[in-house]
This record gives C-alpha cells, sequence and structure tokens, in this order.
C-alpha cells in the first residue's frame, strides 16, 4: 500500500499541473471583437466629426435627433399655451395632456424609424 501513495500524490500533482496549464492557456485567448460579421456600424465615424457634421449614419442619426428635438420643443410650447387656454376646465386639460402623451410618443416612434434608416447597409439591388 505503500508503493500507491506515492503513485496517487504523482498523479493529482499532474494532474493539478494540468488544469493549472489549461488555465493559463486558456486565460490567454482573445475576446472577439463585435463586428464578427465584418459590418462596422461605427465605420462611417471617421467621415462625420463628433457632431455629425459630413456624411454617413453619424450625420443621419444626428439629423434624426434634431428634428426630434425641434418637435419636443414646438410640442411643449403648444401644450404650455394650450393648459393656459383650458384654464380650470379639467375636461380640456384632460384632453390637452392626452394629446401631447400622443404626439410625443408620435414623435419617438418617428425618430426611431429615422434612425432605423440610418442604418440601412445593403439595401441596394445585388447587382441588378
Amino acid at each position: 500500500m505503500d508503493a500507491q501513495h506515492p503513485r496517487r500524490i504523482f498523479s493529482r500533482v499532474i494532474l493539478c499541473g494540468s488544469l493549472a496549464l489549461a488555465l493559463v492557456g486558456l486565460s490567454q485567448c482573445r475576446t472577439v471583437s463585435d463586428n464578427v460579421t465584418g459590418l462596422d456600424l461605427n465605420q462611417t465615424a471617421s467621415i462625420d466629426d463628433a457632431n455629425g457634421n459630413g456624411h454617413g449614419h453619424g450625420k443621419c442619426v444626428h439629423d434624426c435627433r434634431k428634428n426630434y428635438q425641434q418637435g419636443i420643443k414646438a410640442e411643449n410650447r403648444r401644450f404650455r399655451d394650450a393648459l393656459k387656454h383650458c384654464g380650470g376646465n379639467a375636461t380640456c386639460r384632460k384632453s390637452e395632456v392626452a394629446r401631447h402623451q400622443n404626439v410625443v410618443l408620435d414623435l419617438r416612434n418617428r425618430e426611431r424609424d429615422c434612425r432605423s434608416h440610418c442604418y440601412n447597409e445593403g439595401a441596394g439591388m445585388g447587382g441588378r
């Protein structure tokens, strides 16, 4: 039995050593970049500056955001004036709040739709 004891210790040392080598080896693996497919949505960022000036999807997204902000600003102004016009009339105020919420939702949906068209890669006819 004494002869098996050193063998058991030796096999455990070999096992632990192998696991340690595997751990060190696997920790050296590189992570895969985001553009595994080869499409880089930030590719045109070199063409556009920080404000979205230039051409490419950066300007498109910037324009979508700008239109949304202008729409929200105009709607907030309209909503504030409408509430003043309603005065203390609860029905009028409730109606204006509902209208305001619908307009804001519509503006958000339009911005989302606009931005989705900015990423329209490969929408050509495939050489046809």
